[in-house]
């Protein structure tokens, strides 16, 4: 019922019946378009990764690494996989410019990511649902200058691998590469 809800509110918005500005005036309706209704579950362990998210309660930006031409098709939490920290990022800061004057919503679960000139906080970090067979990655920003130090082995936490994305001109492709912690400290 709850998307039933807010697919009628987004629609409302796109036609122009309904201001999305009005929405955030309102708390009860605010916070449902700015809910997840996914969570992605990661191998990795953001305690180790990025420290700070689960220590200093630190923001990182999270961003899809491709499939940067489709809208995002959720709203979403990301989990990490392992026991030591329960870590999860939902938080997300949407642009306070945007293209035109429209708002924009999710494509699936049609929760709001974009007002223009307001700066959105959102309960979730808006994705795509990885299609069958694909690799989805995501890039973790502004991780800041010790995230490295404090991931790495010391403090029994191990180093994480690093993920290099290289587009080389002459073929024309983007080239992923995992580089494992012995790759790189040895």
């Amino acid at each position: 019922m709850r998307e039933d809800f807010a697919h009628k509110l987004a629609s409302l918005v796109k036609t122009g019946q309904l201001d999305c500005r009005e929405l955030l005036n309102h708390k009860v309706l605010a916070r449902l378009l700015t809910s997840p209704t996914k969570r992605f579950v990661l191998n990795m362990s953001i305690f180790a990764d990025i420290p700070d998210a689960v220590l200093v309660d630190q923001y990182f930006q999270v961003v899809p690494a491709h499939r940067l031409n489709e809208p995002p098709d959720v709203l979403a939490v990301i989990s990490d996989l392992t026991c030591d920290s329960m870590g999860e990022l939902k938080e997300f800061i949407s642009a306070s410019t945007g293209r035109g004057n429209d708002c924009v919503f999710t494509r699936l679960d049609s929760r709001l990511i974009l007002v223009p000139n307001t700066k959105l906080k959102l309960k979730g970090v808006p994705l795509h649902l990885p299609a069958k067979n694909e690799n989805y990655y995501l890039v973790f920003l502004d991780t800041g200058a010790y995230q490295d130090t404090l991931a790495m082995k010391h403090n029994l936490i191990y180093g994480a691998p690093e993920v290099v994305i290289d587009y080389n001109e002459r073929s024309g492709k983007v080239e992923v590469r995992v580089m494992r912690h012995e790759e790189l400290y040895t």
